[in-house]
């Protein structure tokens, strides 16, 4: 039997709103929506929170027909992918009403602490080998991990591809080397540890920020490098590993980030360098460790359905997670020319939004 026609609403920023009409979305490809949705009888609809008339159950939404994008006006689809980022908790409070309503939102939030979820994740004894040493930044944490390591990161709390994040390393026990992104270019100089904290304090002003040990990442071609790991309910809604993708920062620099010069790489390329570290190997318990952190974060985060893990190796291959991605950055496959793989990740979303319509028709019946 055909399954009824649904909407799938699927909440974007502004700009990405704007951008759509135009056919100038950048990095996010809005045709494999369309073809997924055509897979699993579908049809995606765009609209931003500005859209949503919560009192009469009415969205203004974005839909293509016949190759021309038109606005029409709508119920509330009954099931929503969240791609947006709320930089306000005015986001969190209307996505929560939109959830009142009865309206099935995954990816609900995707701002999360990262010291928040260093936390939950630290509650588990199974994974506290893959975690690296992480609190929040001050006076005192500066002091007793700048004890513990020679080298530390000083990150964002709620940051995005690498922006902001500062490396401090110990030349002496009374002289720190500093380097963060300046620019296009690498600033760095040399801090007495009683100016430390001043320092870097001034550098990162009001916002939080989290201190983390450096991992010694493996490294390709002397570049250290890290592992981005798509994990995504699918249209059983169970969990499952979309795709991996290294990235490897540029020569001289430490942040492996595409958008702050690094370059992406196939895994089993990355792995040349290490003849002992055997691919399947590694991927099998970086797919492991992905599902046992995510399986641990879905029991305090509410509705996770769709997001990207940060790990790093060391030379022996043994894996830490780094952080994780709310709002997972597809496009990393896209420029690796795994493009079933990229195309995969947003079918996985429409299959999983596609079994929670039938879930719902179910409870109905």
């Amino acid at each position: 039997m055909k399954m009824k026609k649904d909407w799938l609403g699927i909440l974007v920023n502004d700009g990405l709103w704007e951008d759509i009409p135009r056919d100038q979305t950048g990095h996010e490809n809005i045709d494999y929506y369309y073809e997924s949705g055509q897979r699993y009888d579908l049809t995606p609809c765009f609209f931003r929170l500005r859209d949503v008339s919560l009192r009469n159950g009415q969205v203004n939404v974005l839909v293509k027909s016949e190759g021309r994008w038109k606005q029409h006006h709508i119920k509330i689809p009954r099931v929503v992918h969240n791609r947006a980022i709320f930089q306000s908790p005015l986001g969190y409070t209307y996505c929560k009403k939109l959830a009142e309503k009865g309206v099935s939102l995954f990816n609900f939030w995707n701002r999360y602490s990262k010291v928040e979820i260093a936390e939950i994740l630290s509650l588990h004894k199974s994974l506290i080998q893959y975690l690296p040493m992480s609190d929040r930044f001050s006076l005192s944490q500066l002091a007793k991990m700048g004890q513990q390591y020679p080298s530390i990161m000083l990150k964002p709390d709620k940051g995005t591809v690498g922006e902001g994040i500062i490396k401090v390393d110990r030349i002496t026990p009374l002289l720190w080397n500093v380097k963060y992104r300046s620019g296009r270019q690498l600033a760095d100089h040399m801090v007495a540890t009683g100016e430390l904290y001043p320092s870097l304090k001034r550098l990162v002003g009001n916002r939080a920020y989290f201190l983390q040990e450096t991992i010694r990442l493996a490294t390709y071609k002397g570049s250290p490098f890290d592992i981005r790991v798509s994990i995504q309910k699918d249209g059983k809604g169970k969990w499952g590993v979309t795709g991996m993708i290294g990235k490897a920062a540029r020569p001289g620099h430490f942040l492996s980030n595409v958008a702050q010069g690094g370059t992406v790489y196939r895994l089993e390329e990355l792995l040349q360098e290490y003849p002992d570290l055997i691919l399947g190997e590694v991927s099998d318990k970086l797919e492991e460790l992905a599902l046992n952190i995510v399986h641990a974060l879905e029991k305090k985060l509410p509705h996770l359905a769709d997001v990207g893990f940060d790990f790093g190796i060391d030379r022996l291959g043994h894996p830490y997670f780094i952080e994780m991605n709310g709002r997972d950055q597809r496009y990393s496959f896209a420029k690796g020319n795994m493009l079933d793989t990229w195309k995969l990740t947003y079918e996985k979303p429409v299959a999983y939004a596609r079994y929670l319509l039938e879930k719902r028709k179910e409870r109905v019946q």
